[in-house]
């Protein structure tokens, strides 16, 4: 049931002071849907009459859906003191740690309950879930600017600890998201792109930041990544160049890609040169380029190519068959590759089937942004992979229903799994049909 404010305040307080704690957390979750859709729309005299109710499992739903950033407060203090029970104490930290309500950016920047030194405290030593939620938390942009820029209270962390963090702030939506308008630009975008890039160039190179560094980049749309220009991303190939990190700590075994046959540190210096790795062309911003070239010997420089030229057929013909899968990899970011008929013929030519799953996602994700593109393959040979693809999803489904009538059966009577099982075989005949 959505919440509804109509106007009759009274009502919702009067249902909300005398139902059960279930039935008010249920309705919480309605309550922070709208409140989360509308600025300043928290009613604080309702939250506040419900946590004087002392109900542990509505204060949980005040923690995880409430908007009042004062009973937040209370709640969370009340939570680090501690109830007697960790586990709910724990569950109402990291709940509101993860609300996005009642951590504003104002707020949030540096203040945590009602202790400034909050931040401080969980920045040394918060649990990995606490650091999760706050760092994920899309309210918490200033919070993760200050992380990646090693700002105050995260200025003096030991590198293997802010590691962790930077590994957490990947996950965080305001990367992805930059509200310029007409009225101005979105500086905290702005700032985050900066602190980005700034974190790449003071990593060391160990394991840990290789990691960090790799989960980051992997959680940003390549359209919101920054550009970090000629110099820096010579840089950080450079730095990066011939690195030795073992897949686990004591190995004798090199770490390998996640995606293609290179090393992990090679694939990061593509992924990052195909994320980052472009630079102006004039001094207005408005023209760019690759920092690297076709034919240059490091095979990160292609990338960068791979990732931001326009390619011709040619060109992905001649890529595939220089670098195989690194050039798939980078070049998949590329939206030309995608946008120009003749283009994307050429490159579902030289695909691989192990590529599908990758292809398939990028053609829907492109279709929500352009209404225009076409996902169906271009070529026989992707759209038989395409229905392979989907006969496995299918069967994959099939699996799981029959698994759940399974489950059912244990509880239900032979004349139930029998109508069950013909509304099953009418299911796969639909299939078999379409």
């Amino acid at each position: 049931m959505a919440w509804k404010n109509d106007g009759y305040i009274a009502i919702d307080h009067a249902e909300m002071a005398v139902a059960s704690a279930e039935h008010v957390y249920a309705r919480l979750h309605d309550y922070g849907e709208f409140v989360r859709a509308r600025y300043y729309s928290w009613d604080e005299g309702l939250e506040r009459m419900l946590a004087s109710r002392g109900e542990p499992l509505i204060n949980l739903g005040l923690a995880r859906f409430g908007g009042c950033q004062e009973v937040a407060s209370m709640l969370y203090d009340t939570a680090r003191l501690g109830t007697g029970d960790a586990t709910y104490d724990k569950g109402i930290r990291i709940a509101i740690l993860a609300n996005p309500r009642s951590l504003d950016q104002s707020f949030g920047a540096f203040w945590i309950g009602s202790n400034s030194g909050e931040l401080r405290r969980l920045a040394v030593d918060g649990e990995y879930e606490e650091m999760s939620a706050l760092l994920k938390n899309e309210s918490a942009g200033k919070i993760v600017e200050r992380v990646l820029s090693r700002k105050e209270p995260f200025h003096d962390l030991p590198p293997a600890r802010l590691a962790i963090l930077v590994r957490h702030c990947g996950g965080n939506p305001r990367f992805n998201r930059d509200d310029s308008n007409s009225d101005g630009p979105d500086m905290l975008a702005m700032r985050l792109r900066d602190a980005l890039l700034d974190c790449i160039q003071y990593a060391p190179v160990d394991y840990d930041w290789l990691i960090a560094l790799y989960a980051l980049l992997e959680k940003i749309d390549p359209t919101n990544c920054p550009t970090a220009g000629e110099k820096l991303t010579l840089d950080v190939l450079q730095k990066w160049k011939g690195a030795y990190i073992p897949a686990y700590v004591g190995s004798e075994k090199e770490a390998r890609g996640y995606y293609t046959e290179m090393t992990l540190v090679e694939e990061f210096r593509c992924y990052f040169a195909a994320k980052c790795g472009r630079t102006n062309v004039d001094d207005h911003g408005f023209t760019l380029r690759p920092v690297g070239g076709m034919d240059h010997d490091d095979v990160a420089l292609r990338a960068s190519y791979y990732r931001f030229a326009r390619l011709t057929s040619d060109e992905i013909k001649k890529g595939y068959q220089k670098d195989g899968d690194a050039f798939v990899f980078t070049a998949m970011m590329n939206n030309s590759v995608f946008l120009k008929p003749e283009s994307r013929k050429s490159f579902e030519e030289a695909l691989s089937g192990g590529w599908m799953r990758e292809y398939t996602a990028r053609c829907n994700e492109l279709k929500t942004q352009y209404p225009f593109f076409d996902p169906t393959p271009q070529t026989t040979y992707m759209a038989v992979e395409d229905e392979d693809q989907r006969a496995i999803d299918y069967a994959a489904d099939l699996a799981q229903i029959k698994s759940e009538i399974n489950n059912i059966g244990a509880s239900v009577g032979a004349n139930t799994i029998l109508m069950l099982c013909g509304f099953i075989a009418l299911t796969v005949i639909f299939f078999i049909w379409r």
